[in-house]
């Protein structure tokens, strides 16, 4: 009889074991590693020179054209669970979308732009759309180029947009790169100190980390040639500080996004075909970049604009390239991609 009921506990035991394997198993089977790159969707539009994406928190927004006068598309991409549902037209801006056009939002959710321009002209044009319609605000007190980039700020109670505004003197013979800010209160623009380096073009990328610093890219540099530079400015003080550069060059699609907790997230970007897929996180407590990350599925560049964005713990990123950017039969310029860090 004891015999007996050895065995029945011991099949008990064995069938519980397996039981308990199998559950690992298919809790391992059914969970993606913690950083993997899937596609969530596409615009129905590849990149154009002029393009940014932004984010109001819960959804993304693209602001794209091929060149002047070519059709300009406003769309806004609706997720849902982290994937795109629906494409929306939204009302398109009153001002051609250039090189070097930014985009970024506040926490009400309204969206703010600069044009950008090409190395022929002066722009300076500046709008907020809200509402379902855009308003032009006070111009840009510098002429706007490839090198524009924007960041919202909140600190010590006042609400700010800063912006990097300028390009390549090379390109554009007496073009200044000027570092400003926006008051959301009071509606004005204010010049603050230069940022350790003369020029600013493709490439140039702004990131606050919610508290005291703004991270940026140079991006291209006054001869108009991909630079790895790197600095933060420390809003207090009003100092600039460089940075360990960034383990490869920025180029056309360069950007730069805060992970709402200690690291940056950068793209590269490149000026050659199926050379943009480097993707790198810059650790905010040990002032360190890591390389050791996925790469991206499709190579970003050939355009300018900031391609990244983050929503709901996810981390998205725009290819916005000519369609023939192929690296893989996937990749056709209108992808739209994530992956959750934690």
């Amino acid at each position: 009889m004891k015999q007996q009921q050895r065995m029945v506990w011991m099949s008990v035991l064995f069938l519980g074991l397996l039981s308990l394997s199998m559950s690992h198993a298919m809790e391992a089977v059914s969970q993606p590693p913690e950083i993997q790159w899937f596609r969530v969707g596409q615009t129905n539009f590849p990149g154009g020179f002029g393009q940014a994406i932004a984010t109001d928190g819960e959804d993304i927004y693209i602001l794209r054209q091929f060149i002047e006068n070519s059709r300009l598309d406003f769309q806004k991409l609706i997720l849902t669970d982290g994937v795109v549902t629906r494409l929306s037209n939204l009302q398109a801006p009153p001002f051609a979308v250039k090189n070097g056009t930014a985009m970024v939002s506040d926490p009400d959710g309204n969206l703010y732009a600069m044009f950008g321009s090409d190395y022929t002209e002066q722009r300076h044009h500046f709008a907020r759309y809200s509402g379902g319609r855009w308003t032009e605000l006070k111009s840009t007190p510098e002429a706007q180029g490839a090198g524009d980039a924007l960041t919202f700020v909140s600190h010590r109670g006042a609400r700010f947009l800063y912006a990097m505004v300028g390009a390549s003197n090379s390109q554009r013979p007496g073009a200044v790169t000027a570092f400003m800010r926006y008051s959301l209160s009071i509606s004005d623009w204010e010049r603050l100190p230069d940022p350790p380096w003369e020029c600013s073009d493709d490439g140039s990328s702004l990131a606050w980390d919610g508290e005291e610093f703004i991270y940026a890219f140079q991006g291209s540099d006054c001869a108009d040639e991909p630079s790895n530079a790197f600095a933060r400015y420390y809003i207090t003080l009003g100092l600039w500080e460089r940075l360990p550069d960034l383990p490869s060059t920025v180029d056309y699609g360069g950007s730069l996004v805060w992970d709402g907790v200690q690291n940056l997230y950068a793209i590269a970007g490149s000026a050659t075909e199926f050379e943009g897929r480097s993707f790198y996180r810059y650790n905010l407590i040990n002032q360190a970049w890591e390389t050791e990350i996925p790469q991206l599925n499709c190579s970003v560049g050939d355009y300018n604009g900031n391609r990244l964005a983050i929503v709901e713990g996810r981390i998205f990123y725009w290819q916005g390239t000519p369609p023939t950017w192929t690296d893989s039969p996937e990749c056709n310029g209108r992808g739209l991609y994530a992956f959750a860090w934690r």
